[in-house]
């Protein structure tokens, strides 16, 4: 390709649909290595929403962007977007967008006729391109593979390659990870989720994260976990018992016992039988400081010890057990067997 030749790349979305498109965005790069290469984006897509450019810029994959907000119809507006796209003279467009109907493709490669730019790649024209395959396992083609497609006349995205999938973090964010886990024992080897959703509809539900995390421990119970998502932490939070649930969405996090909890009745139990034994539970204090409080009250003969040696032993063999995983990448079982290492101390298997 020429050197001087400029590209334009249409993709929306956010910090997801960034992601899912990577391999592309490198196959863009690899095909047009001497191009000037800019992306056409909305911004910003949600109040709380990463833009595109906050994954991309740096990174060497992209040299700039044109944004405009979401659901833009004003013909003002769009008449100046299109002046100043047409103004960089783009040579080429490649149509990076999730499929949104043959109608919506045909306009706005109509709007991009208008701007100068007289050929595309990527563009869904056809329903094979269009649509996600049915695969042999009876799951569906990843919406990455189809983008992939779209663009195989540029050459092979490599979606299977894990290059494919370089952020290409720069200096500044590769320290602020190192700081963010600095300290954690499970560092070495962990899963990272990102668990945030700007949508509520997009809300993956409570059920399937206990599902997903409950597999996840049985195949990777020794790998670490780090989940990522809003701002503002809150824990959700739900117990189930045969005649009781126990649950509260917005329980401060670390600190289960100053949520405002409700007490569900369901099996054989009345809601007034479980009003009754709630209104008979004294205030307390909570953490550390309801420990010494009952500590305190078992010392002076009040009360039985808030803790048993066989408590204790139990917390010290789960702690042992979750070292000795992270530093081994092992799976453990408990209670531990009697010949298990962690029984002849740490310091033999702790990094």
């Amino acid at each position: 390709m020429d050197r001087e030749e400029r590209v334009l790349v249409y993709r929306l979305g956010s910090l997801g649909d960034t992601v899912v498109a990577l391999p592309c965005f490198h196959l863009i790069a690899r095909h047009f290595a001497h191009a000037e290469r800019r992306v056409l984006t909305n911004f910003p897509v949600a109040g709380k929403a990463a833009p595109l450019m906050s994954v991309l810029e740096g990174s060497g994959l992209v040299h700039g962007a044109f944004h405009y907000p979401v659901g833009l119809r004003d013909p003002g507006a769009l008449l100046a977007l299109g002046a100043e796209i047409r103004r960089w003279r783009p040579d080429l467009l490649v149509y990076l967008v999730a499929p949104r109907g043959r109608l919506a493709v045909w306009r706005d490669l109509a709007f991009f006729r208008l701007c100068g730019i007289g050929r595309t790649v990527g563009a869904p024209l056809s329903r094979e391109l269009a649509t996600h395959k049915a695969l042999s396992d009876g799951l569906w083609e990843a919406e990455a593979s189809r983008l992939a497609r779209c663009l195989a006349p540029l050459g092979d995205a490599a979606v299977d390659e894990p290059g494919s999938w370089d952020l290409r973090l720069g200096p500044a964010e590769e320290t602020a990870a190192e700081r963010a886990l600095a300290g954690w024992p499970g560092k070495g080897a962990f899963l990272a989720l990102g668990i945030g959703t700007k949508f509520p509809v997009n809300d993956w539900g409570e059920s399937n994260w206990q599902a997903a995390l409950a597999e996840l421990g049985r195949r990777h119970g020794a790998l670490g976990l780090v989940t990522l998502g809003a701002a503002e932490e809150i824990t959700r939070l739900r117990f189930c018992f045969a005649d009781l649930t126990a649950e509260d969405a917005g329980v401060p996090p670390y600190r289960p016992g100053e949520g405002d909890w409700r007490f569900i009745a369901r099996g054989e139990r009345t809601q007034t039988e479980i009003d009754a034994e709630l209104c008979a539970v004294l205030p307390r204090q909570e953490s550390f400081a309801g420990l010494f409080e009952a500590l305190n009250a078992a010392l002076a003969g009040d009360a039985p010890w808030p803790l048993t040696i066989e408590d204790a032993y139990q917390s010290l063999e789960l702690a042992s057990a979750i070292y000795y995983a992270s530093a081994t990448n092992q799976a453990v079982d408990l209670p531990l067997p009697p010949a298990h290492p962690v029984r002849a101390g740490w310091l033999a298997w702790l990094p």
